[in-house]
């Protein structure tokens, strides 16, 4: 319970520091220093006149101190005595100042770098309480209690600081394990301070690494089982974080079997941390590019038994989406076949499409950002249509009449299909995220399950190269023209209305769409 705390005051305090990191902290104390000045004089004037206040008043008054503040808030803080504060326009002397760092190690104003080693100083004969206390005010000290001396080497000064600080926590570390009549629970404390300490110092000196592998060893024989997994899980993240340059393909797969093996460790001892199984995984997706098809293929049957062996329903999701990628992946180079019928009632066939590059789109009309989107699959189409480029609009739900404005503009096929349908083309082609882009040869094969736009226009430039200005306005224009021809004129919009260049903050017709935030993709 200490130690998570710890943690959480950490968290806070890091919240705090980085949010006065852009203010004038002088002007805030001064302008503090008065309203204090003035409320105490206000306050002692009242209080000198009137022997009790309504109840009225009480409501109003203002905390008596910042003890009062802090004990309605539930914080607790190291005493400190005050310091006085100097009578105005009077110079501060540099003994004053140096007289404001409490003895706890906490420096009440600003502190030069110089001045730290003597803060930081580990309190001789401390027991475990002192010690704790040590490193909980250490923990109080922030990058913005730094007086920097030189701004040209301000980075470097911060780095300093923080390295400093780091050591210091370690050598409290390290003093608490070495106490003699530890209970468990605060040897356990100890152990989980070096080692998070020797984290944070193994970004700036490697050699931690080992140190950590070292301390592993020596805690073995009065560690439990959680305890040691959690070491081991820390070891293991610092080994990736030591690869300068890309792993070979044999060293990327040996480590991410331990990953796994680890991670279905966690699972089997209820102790996974979330972090580890999201390197996990992180690592698996990268065996695909890295590794061959059937390695990587293996590595992921194995993350999927181990995710799904969860009682955790984001890891099952996870499994899913990695089930996902596999079938993506068998799908990929394959022909794909396909029937359906468009909003219009036209049906459209694979067959349909031989000759040219299809892209299917499958979407949602649920989402403003996916109709944004949409206004970008738009102008490609308008580019490249007239050299070869289909485009098969998949709306995931049933059509509405409210996007009946919408889908006026809309110069391809939609097909609306039911998310929950196995056959609909989405869950053929394991589409888990929308708004999802595939792309089919002129062979009728995938050629991307899951292509971006920027993949996309790589891929349309090598195949048609790129479309001039002039070249894009008269491909609008042949689409307008086609667009007349087959609607009554009443209904038709002209081309100057949804031509590319007039793409604006309303792409196509968003506004006319009543956006629906509650329904989930």
């Amino acid at each position: 319970e200490e130690v998570e705390v710890d943690n959480k005051s950490e968290e806070i305090n890091g919240i705090v520091s980085d949010s006065l990191k852009e203010v004038d902290e002088d002007a805030i104390e001064a302008s503090v220093d008065q309203v204090l000045a003035d409320t105490e004089t206000a306050l002692s004037s009242k209080n000198e006149g009137t022997a009790a206040v309504s109840q009225e008043e009480t409501d109003l008054a203002l905390p008596e101190s910042v003890d009062q503040v802090l004990e309605e808030a539930d914080i607790e803080v190291p005493e400190e005595t005050p310091a006085e504060e100097p009578a105005e326009d009077v110079p501060v002397s540099e003994e004053s100042a140096e007289a404001e760092i409490s003895a706890g190690g906490v420096p009440a104003r600003m502190v030069k770098l110089a001045e730290l080693d003597s803060i930081l100083a580990l309190p001789e004969n401390a027991d475990f309480e002192a010690l704790v206390q040590y490193t909980n005010d250490l923990d109080r000290i922030r990058p913005s209690d730094l007086n920097v001396e030189d701004p040209a080497v301000q980075e470097a000064q911060i780095n300093e600081f923080l390295q400093k600080l780091f050591i210091a926590r370690l050598r409290a570390a390290e003093a608490m394990t070495a106490l003699e009549g530890l209970t468990d629970e605060q040897w356990e404390t100890a152990v989980s301070l070096k080692v998070q300490t020797l984290a944070n110092l193994f970004r700036v000196d490697e050699t931690h690494l080992e140190t950590l592998r070292k301390f592993r060893d020596e805690i073995q024989p009065r560690a439990d089982q959680e305890l040691l997994w959690n070491v081991e899980a820390v070891l293991i993240q610092m080994e990736l974080c030591s690869f300068r340059e890309e792993p070979a393909p044999e060293v990327l797969k040996s480590h991410v079997k331990t990953l796994l093996a680890h991670t279905r460790k966690g699972l089997e001892l209820g102790c996974l941390n979330p972090d580890f199984a999201l390197t996990t995984v992180q690592m698996v997706l990268l065996s695909e590019e890295k590794l061959p098809k059937e390695e990587s293929s293996a590595l992921f049957a194995e993350a999927i038994e181990i995710l799904n062996s969860s009682e955790e329903q984001n890891l099952k999701d996870t499994a899913t989406l990695l089930e996902n990628i596999l079938k993506q992946r068998d799908i990929q180079g394959n022909a794909f076949d396909f029937e359906v019928t468009a909003q219009d009632g036209k049906v459209l066939k694979a067959g349909d499409f031989a000759g040219k590059d299809l892209l299917l789109y499958c979407c949602s009309f649920q989402s403003q950002e996916q109709i944004a989107d949409l206004g970008l699959i738009y102008q490609i189409y308008m580019a490249y249509h007239s050299k070869g480029l289909e485009v098969i609009g998949l709306v995931s739900g049933p059509k509405t009449d409210d996007m009946d404005a919408l889908l006026k503009q809309i110069p391809w096929p939609m097909v609306f299909e039911d998310p929950k349908d196995e056959n609909a083309i989405r869950n053929r082609l394991a589409v888990t995220i929308l708004p999802a882009k595939i792309l089919i040869s002129p062979e009728g094969k995938v050629v991307d399950p899951n292509i971006t736009l920027s993949g996309l226009m790589q891929y349309l430039e090598k195949a048609y190269g790129p479309v001039e200005s002039g070249e894009a306005e008269e491909t609008e224009g042949t689409a307008e023209a086609e667009t007349e021809e087959e609607a009554p004129a009443a209904e038709t919009e002209t081309a100057e209305e949804v031509s590319a260049d007039t793409l604006g903050t309303d792409t196509l017709g968003i506004d006319a769409l009543p956006v629906d935030t509650a329904v989930e993709e």
